[in-house]
């Protein structure tokens, strides 16, 4: 399955939205997928991520027995989702002057055997997600803590604002901001980023650190050294005791 299937449904999306969407022609040079002219001039990249023939055969033949299908995968960043979002960063980059483009965003279908799973990878992949658990926290669930590890969002802070994820089963769609981009200030003001947030979710960082929901690693130390990274944050939070852990997700399916 390519990308193409999923191109209708990407102008459709956007025309809900009541944005002037049009495709952009290929060429012998890799270019973006779409143009947006509606507000402000806007390039999407779409990219979708599936999972090995294998895995879907062995999804297919569980179901068609009628038993119960079992996969399990880490949420945290993965160098495969760094890849697919370094691709399409480098579609969007080299057009993006040509265009007189004021924003570049990457469309990201999850369509895995477990697109839940997926979206979780690629969450974490865009902003280095690492769960924290704060032992005296009267909640029992961990907290993501935004930067921790690598950041493809860091990484592309010159060239990528933010991403659109899609989980293909669900039709469930948010809208994540990049706020290490140069353009965050500029796009929190947009038309674009207005018309958006009254359709679908819109996850901003900066908003979601001050509502207490996720932790934020604001500083300068080489996501190599981990360690170092969680003495920053705990002492950033007053984590007196604490754990950071990557977690599987585990996903169970069976027809009814």
């Amino acid at each position: 399955m390519k990308n193409e299937n999923y191109e209708k449904e990407v102008i459709e999306f956007f025309e809900r939205l009541s944005m002037s969407i049009k495709k952009i022609p290929e060429s012998s040079e890799k270019t973006p997928d779409f143009l947006i002219d509606s507000f402000e001039r806007v390039l999407i990249e779409l990219k979708a991520k599936f999972d090995s023939k294998e895995l879907q055969l062995e999804q297919n033949q569980a179901l068609d027995k009628g038993d119960v299908f079992q996969h399990g995968e880490l949420t945290g960043y993965t160098g495969k989702i760094a890849n697919i979002i370094s691709e399409g960063n480098s579609q969007l980059k080299k057009q993006k002057d040509a265009t007189e483009s004021q924003f570049c965003f990457l469309f990201v279908i999850a369509s895995g055997v477990t697109a839940s799973t997926q979206v979780k990878q690629f969450i974490s992949t865009f902003y280095g997600c690492m769960p924290i658990i704060d032992f005296a926290s009267k909640s029992d669930q961990a907290k993501n803590c935004y930067y921790f590890t690598e950041s493809q969002f860091f990484r592309f802070r010159n060239s990528l604002d933010g991403a659109f994820i899609v989980n293909v089963y669900s039709g469930q769609t948010q809208f994540i901001l990049n706020d290490q981009s140069i353009n965050y200030s500029l796009l929190k003001h947009s038309k674009f980023l207005e018309q958006c947030g009254r359709h679908i979710p819109v996850i901003d960082p900066i908003e979601m650190e001050a509502q207490g929901h996720i932790y934020i690693a604001d500083c300068e130390i080489n996501r190599n050294q981990m360690q170092d990274i969680q003495s920053y944050v705990f002492e950033k939070y007053g984590i007196k005791k604490g754990m950071y852990h990557n977690f599987e997700n585990v996903v169970f399916q069976t027809n009814i």
